[in-house]
This record gives C-alpha cells, sequence and structure tokens, in this order.
C-alpha cells in the first residue's frame, strides 16, 4: 500500500520508522525511507549524471538540481529540450515547460495588461 508523501511505487515495506536500516555508510546520516537513502548516495560518489545540454555543459548529481538550474536559466532550458525532442526524457520535459510558460505568462506584467483592458472593454459603461 502506498504511504502518505512518498512516490506511487513504494509501499510500507520501504518505510522504516526507526530508521536503524537506512543509514549513509559514508556520514552516518539516517533516514525515514530506503529511497532517501539511495538518493542521498549519490552525493558521496562525486558521479554527475544530469548534465545541462542547453550549451553551458553543467553537470548536476540530481535531476531536481538541473531542474532548478533551468528556473533559473529558462534559455538552457529551451536549447536541452531542443535536443532531446522526440525522446522519452523530451516528452515528459515538453509538458513541464508548456505548464512552467504558461505560468510565467499568467503572472507577467503583458498578461496583466491584457486582462485589464479585456476588462475594460467587456464591462457596459
Amino acid at each position: 500500500m502506498p504511504l502518505p508523501n512518498s512516490s506511487p511505487d513504494e509501499t510500507e515495506a520501504d518505510f522504516d520508522l526507526d530508521e536503524l536500516n537506512n543509514i549513509c555508510p559514508s556520514c552516518a546520516k539516517t533516514f525515514a525511507r530506503k529511497y532517501d537513502l539511495k538518493r542521498h548516495l549519490v552525493i558521496h560518489s562525486g558521479v554527475r549524471p544530469y548534465v545541462c545540454q542547453g550549451g553551458c555543459g553543467e553537470a548536476f548529481k540530481r535531476s531536481d538540481a538541473r531542474q532548478r538550474h533551468w528556473v533559473k536559466n529558462p534559455t538552457c532550458e529551451a536549447r536541452h529540450l531542443g535536443r532531446v525532442i522526440g525522446t522519452q526524457e523530451g516528452e515528459r520535459m515538453l509538458k513541464r515547460y508548456a505548464h512552467r510558460q504558461a505560468r510565467r505568462l499568467e503572472s507577467g506584467p503583458e498578461f496583466k495588461k491584457h486582462v485589464k483592458s479585456s476588462a475594460k472593454r467587456e464591462s457596459p459603461v
């Protein structure tokens, strides 16, 4: 059975309440879930498998760090997306990119100006 606030494929067997079995062998940090320990272990490996192919070439240990990089550097994200279109990664990225671009537009000054001018035209005088 999946646990609240966990990934959909996690079960109770992956969750250890006493955290005794989920200890990092390098730094002795404890984790409540095996998944969290596995994700943490990458920190000690030195491997950086998530490369920004958007032109800067910066590499990251975790995909969420690369995501944060793209939020700060949307041009990198767009270029990376252009290189991976047609792949499984490209399809996932395209959905996230479109959603994030829509949010940017909705909160930007041009959209607010558009909404104001539309409201003025629609309201009876």
